[in-house]
């Protein structure tokens, strides 16, 4: 689904999940921003647009506990896709 948007779409997708995720936890903008060691703007901004740096939104994702699913999205296999069914297709053999 992500993979077919446009950049400035998929920017403002995610600055949506993330107020999402913060209200979920019950935390006001100013109190996330806090926590992740952003200005409040910055935070607006990111959750309105999309639009930050990087090292902003990995702060944000931090104070809302969402690395482990990114490190886990993220993760290359000990073997590529290629190699598993090049694998597969020897075992059957």
């Amino acid at each position: 689904m992500w993979s077919d948007l446009p950049e400035k779409s998929l920017q403002t997708a995610l600055g949506a999940l993330l107020a999402k995720h913060r209200k979920n936890r019950g935390l006001t903008q100013s109190q996330l921003a806090e926590k992740a060691g952003i200005g409040t703007a910055t935070l607006v901004r990111l959750e309105n647009s999309g639009q930050s740096n990087l090292d902003n939104f990995l702060r944000v994702l931090r104070a809302l506990r969402l690395l482990d699913g990114l490190e886990e999205g993220l993760t290359v296999p000990a073997k590529s896709p290629l190699e598993q069914l090049q694998e597969r297709e020897r075992e059957r053999r």
